[in-house]
Formats: structure tokens, C-alpha cells, sequence
């Protein structure tokens, strides 16, 4: 398999895991009303903030799977501000073991992508 169409893959995977990780979040019945209660306690400016690394995300990713150069730095400014995002959020982190497991793969693709943009000989294919 040729590394463009594995870094497409990996990009592909990464989506695909999202929208899986939300189907099982959404799909579960075990939420007890205090944690219904932490989740609806979502003030504006994170939800702004959330927003931006979204779309920052989501710009970067599409880039990616396009082979453009600019995208990985897009989106390695998307997942830094999810980290900076995830951390200052102060809240409580509860969250479902399977949704967790499958957000620890998330952070494996992300992780992959990164490192395959930046220091692999796919960063020569970028255009």
C-alpha cells in the first residue's frame, strides 16, 4: 500500500472514529442526572472555543486528505488548542469507558498524522 493512501486512511479512520465515539455516547442510557447536569453547565466561551477547534479541525483534516501543505499546520494548531481547550476546562471529566477507549484512539490517529505530515516522506507529497 502506497504511504498517500495510508495517510488517507489514517485521516479517514480518525473520522470515522468520531462519528463512532458520538453514536455511543448518544446511544447510552447509563447517564445519571448529575453528569447530565456537568454536560448542560457548558458556559459561552466554551463553546466558542470548541467551535474554533472544530472548524480548525475539520479545515486542517480536509487539507490533509487533499495533500496541501498549509493543512498540516492548521491542524497541528487545532490539536494544540485542543489540548489547551481540554486542559483549562476545570470541570469534572466523566465520561463512558467506550467512549474513552475509542478517544484514545483518536489521540493514536491524531498522533500518527502529525508525525506522518511532518517528519515522513509523505511531507515531500504535500503540495
Amino acid at each position: 500500500m502506497e504511504l498517500k493512501q495510508i495517510f488517507r486512511l489514517i485521516i479517514a479512520a480518525h473520522w470515522a472514529l468520531i462519528v463512532l465515539a458520538f453514536a455511543v455516547f448518544a446511544l447510552s442510557e447509563n447517564l445519571d442526572k448529575e453528569y447530565e447536569e456537568v454536560l448542560l453547565d457548558i458556559n459561552q466561551r466554551d463553546i466558542i472555543s470548541m467551535i474554533v477547534v472544530v472548524v480548525s479541525s475539520i479545515i486542517g483534516y480536509v487539507g490533509l486528505f487533499m495533500l496541501q501543505r498549509w493543512a498540516k499546520h492548521v491542524y497541528l494548531l487545532a490539536a494544540l488548542l485542543a489540548v489547551t481547550w481540554t486542559s483549562g476546562q476545570g470541570n469534572p471529566y466523566i465520561n463512558i469507558a467506550l467512549v474513552e477507549a475509542i478517544l484514545d484512539l483518536l489521540l493514536i490517529t491524531t498522533g500518527l498524522t502529525i508525525g506522518l505530515a511532518y517528519f515522513s516522506p509523505i511531507k515531500d507529497e504535500l503540495v
